[in-house]
């Protein structure tokens, strides 16, 4: 039987059909990761730390370095205690200038309240971990009858003992500043475990992170009971530190270094802070 249509033309009408625009031409992730997504972003807050340094002249120079930072919170009956974790060179290091200050004690925090408001809070730097580039930050808040700050609690916390890689991690914040204004609105990423340490007291991620990401939490998918979609099929798992640089070097007369980013971030496991965050929350 003939058709009047050769198969050059066949090939054309299926090439033009695809081309086409349609409702269903977009790839969106599964609403169980977006369900996760959206439980987790509230406990993701930005924080803002000032650093002074000693001019040549005598004088004093200010600047704000941002972060991100994940707040960790228990209730026990009654009782409500929380705190932030960040990165220490938050606190120390001027990206300016490229070296190590005296430093700060204090920042500022937006944090999520679980009546879907936030409010302004300062920080308090109470442990700073140079070695693993790890912060703990005490939190003064107005004490709120019947609400409390959204938090990661202790059921959420998860070992990279328990990490493989090739697991896929879910981590948020504020690169370069986007998200922060008056309702915070973090930015999420997906990635990979690329590479575990023999220690496990840090981790690699296949992943772009940018200015602004370091102290942002990394999750892995926890399978459990938990329904499907919900904050608790999440763990906490550690937080992002710096990216692993790639120097390109061009030889001549005038050498030209460029550091750029490959895409493999540092993650400092949970591990390496375990003790001081089970002692702050009066945990055995």
């Amino acid at each position: 039987m003939k058709t009047g249509y050769s198969v050059v033309s066949l090939l054309l009408l299926i090439t033009a059909a695809s081309a086409q625009p349609g409702k269903h031409a977009v790839y969106r992730t599964g609403p169980a990761l977006q369900g996760m997504i959206s439980a987790a972003k509230p406990t993701v807050v930005p924080i803002d730390v000032h650093l002074d340094s000693a001019l040549p002249s005598g004088g004093v120079s200010r600047r704000m370095q941002q972060g991100s930072a994940v707040v960790l919170a228990r209730v026990v009956s009654d009782s409500f205690k929380a705190c932030a974790l960040t990165c220490t060179h938050i606190f120390f290091f001027d990206r300016s200038g490229g070296h190590w200050l005296r430093p700060a004690t204090d920042a500022t925090l937006r944090l999520n309240l679980a009546d879907g408001t936030s409010a302004v809070a300062r920080g308090r730097l109470i442990m700073a971990d140079t070695l693993h580039d790890v912060a703990l930050v005490a939190l003064a808040f107005r004490k709120l009858t019947g609400v409390h700050l959204v938090g990661v609690p202790p059921s959420g916390w998860f070992s990279a003992e328990s990490l493989r890689e090739g697991d896929a991690v879910l981590y948020i914040g504020y690169p370069m500043g986007l998200g922060i204004d008056s309702s915070n609105f973090p930015l999420s990423r997906t990635g990979t475990v690329a590479q575990l340490t023999d220690d496990r007291s840090r981790f690699i991620i296949d992943g772009f992170v940018q200015a602004g990401h370091s102290g942002s939490p990394v999750f892995v998918r926890h399978e459990g009971t938990a329904p499907e979609g919900s904050f608790e099929q999440l763990r906490l798992c550690g937080i992002v530190t710096s990216y692993r640089p790639e120097i390109i070097s061009e030889a001549g007369q005038d050498s030209l270094s460029v550091q750029t980013n490959p895409g493999f971030t540092t993650v400092v496991a949970l591990d390496a802070v375990l003790p001081r965050l089970r002692a702050f929350f009066n945990l055995r």
